[in-house]
């Protein structure tokens, strides 16, 4: 399971982008900026750095901006086919 942790005026799109693209199962947490949400003790838990996005994938940060989304394609891409593959044959 995914968790992204977004803020629309983030660098998250790609990530969400490919989760939807790849009907991955996930969840979306908002982070509010105005808040400063990115920079509370729990936040900074799951990125030291309070960057946003981060996803999370089974409980464990994979990754930030770009590479979220390289991490949902080699995760997910593998069973996306097979089950397209299902569908069409």
């Amino acid at each position: 399971m995914y968790a992204l942790y977004y803020n629309p005026g983030s660098a998250s799109f790609a990530v969400h982008w490919m989760l939807n693209e790849l009907q991955a199962p996930h969840r979306l947490i908002r982070v509010d900026f105005e808040a400063k949400q990115q920079k509370s003790a729990e936040y900074l838990q799951l990125n030291p750095s309070g960057k946003v996005p981060t996803l999370i994938v089974d409980g464990v940060r994979a990754a930030s901006r770009m590479r979220g989304a390289a991490v949902v394609a080699v995760r997910t891409v593998p069973t996306a086919l097979a089950d397209a593959g299902d569908r069409i044959g």
